[in-house]
């Protein structure tokens, strides 16, 4: 299987993203026994130590790094930066409607940002 540091299952539930410690994010099939094949990297992520991961409704992926939370699409084009939150450890959805992204940083303190889209599942 994959070796990494920190996953996340696509939208389709046939792709596993996984984290290196070089910046990169790498891309997973996964078959029905649940077997994986490395399938190309989705992206080199600008902050160093990428770290947790999530992914909203839309197949987007939230990736915790040092620069903060970066956004990639599923394609690998990336969205944006969510400011604020540099040293960012790991990201989850939650909340009730699942809008509410939860960011840890290195202090151990829990933060929020409530979000357009809700996360996975949906």
């Amino acid at each position: 299987g994959p070796a990494g540091q920190v996953r996340a299952v696509a939208r389709d539930g046939n792709t596993l993203y996984v984290t290196d410690d070089q910046k990169n994010v790498w891309k997973y099939k996964v078959d029905n026994a649940g077997a994986t094949t490395k399938d190309g990297k989705l992206t080199t992520t600008e902050g160093n130590y990428p770290d947790g991961m999530t992914v909203d409704c839309a197949g987007n992926v939230y990736v915790a790094t040092q620069a903060g939370v970066e956004v990639y699409k599923p394609n690998g084009d990336k969205i944006g930066n969510i400011s604020g939150f540099g040293g960012a450890l790991n990201v989850a959805f939650g909340g009730t409607d699942r809008k509410t992204l939860f960011i840890t940083g290195p202090d151990t303190a829990v933060q929020s940002i409530v979000l357009n889209v809700p996360g996975l599942p949906y």
